[in-house]
């Protein structure tokens, strides 16, 4: 296949769909970020968090297995839509 990855590519390239909205004209800013290489969706309570999240994508060491799942509310993301605010 022409566009697959190396094992050395998946270590060091990671590439997101970011949408960003707010649910109302003064409200914050919420983000949702998908994977393309792996279609997992995550959600942000705060601009912030999304900060928080790519920091971390972009200073850890390189690995091929994916990000452990987040629980939902104020300073984490989720994974799970259907998930409960703790």
């Amino acid at each position: 296949m022409p566009n697959a990855l190396t094992d050395h590519q998946i270590d060091t390239y990671s590439s997101f769909l970011v949408r960003l909205w707010q649910d109302a004209p003064d409200g914050p800013w919420r983000v949702s970020t998908q994977s393309v290489r792996t279609g997992e969706v995550m959600r942000f309570a705060t601009i912030h968090d999304f900060y928080n999240f790519m920091r971390v994508e972009i200073c850890q060491p390189a690995r091929v297995a994916p990000l452990p799942v987040r629980t939902r509310g104020e300073g984490s993301a989720s994974t799970d839509e259907t998930s409960k605010h703790d």
